[in-house]
């Protein structure tokens, strides 16, 4: 587990991190969805749930990111608290969502893989 930095540097240093790595995730769910939508077969209602359901907790991860990019010295220990965490949870929550995709339809939609369709 990564140590929370204290100094401003640092602290900023971290938010920016934090904000590239929703910028990467914004990229991925784009491309998952593009993907999705060029499928041949249609979709069941799940997978758009569980879709939803990322960018709803991205939403949430992005709220506490900008708050934590504001947040003073008092307010840093409490809201940088479980960053780390929520972090890993998006990152594998959205590697599965991929996953799923992945096994289900592999690269029969030739969208964001740089493949095309057969």
């Amino acid at each position: 587990m990564t140590t929370i930095p204290t100094s401003p540097q640092e602290r900023e240093a971290y938010t920016d991190s934090l904000q590239q790595k929703i910028e990467t995730w914004e990229n991925d769910f784009l491309s998952l969805e593009e993907r999705a939508h060029a499928a041949e077969k249609t979709l069941p209602r799940s997978f758009w749930d569980q879709i939803e359901a990322l960018r709803a907790r991205l939403r949430a991860y992005q709220s506490r990111t900008q708050a934590l990019g504001s947040a003073g010295e008092a307010d840093w220990d409490s809201l940088s608290e479980g960053m780390e965490e929520t972090w890993a949870g998006m990152e594998q929550a959205l590697q599965q969502a991929q996953e799923d995709f992945e096994q289900e339809y592999g690269d029969k939609t030739g969208v964001g893989t740089g493949k095309t369709a057969e």
